[in-house]
């Protein structure tokens, strides 16, 4: 019973167990190929953000962007404008309540971005223990089965 139960937490929260806290938005390049992150950061509750040409459906995406998603030179365009505007949202974020802004060079960028493709390829980190599964899926999913069961005693 309990090695069934963990083996679908796991399936539920696999991709985002590892992480301290949960992102408010998820970017995503290819909706069809990653059905599964899609899927996964609706669930959860987060934005999905992502470019969608003709074979993409955009009910399931909260801020589509029209575009190639196939091509790599769009893929490296997405990626670098996100990049950027999360940089200059960093910096009037911080602007904003009076800290220091630092001005970052496009090389840092580059390197930045040079590490993520390196962490796709490294080892994942030593996974969590049942208990602070079990905690990520107390706070996120009860609130949405309370929401959903108060939607069925409406009657709607």
């Amino acid at each position: 019973m309990l090695l069934r139960k963990k083996a679908k937490l796991s399936s539920y929260l696999e991709g985002f167990r590892h992480m301290k806290k949960l992102p408010d938005m998820v970017f995503v390049i290819d909706a069809v190929k990653e059905h599964i992150a899609v899927k996964e950061a609706r669930r959860m509750g987060m934005k999905v953000i992502a470019p969608l040409d003709t074979n993409c459906d955009p009910d399931v995406i909260d801020y589509p962007i029209p575009g190639n998603d196939d091509a790599i030179r769009s893929i490296n365009l997405f990626c670098r404008e996100m990049a950027e505007a999360i940089i200059e949202g960093k910096a009037l974020y911080a602007e904003a309540n009076g800290e220091n802004v630092e001005e970052v060079s496009a090389g840092e960028i580059e390197a930045v971005m040079a590490e993520a493709v390196a962490e796709e390829v490294a080892v994942p980190a030593t996974p969590a223990t049942e208990a602070e599964v079990e905690k990520l899926v107390e706070e996120k999913v009860t609130p949405a089965l309370e929401a959903e069961t108060v939607t069925e005693a409406k009657g709607e």
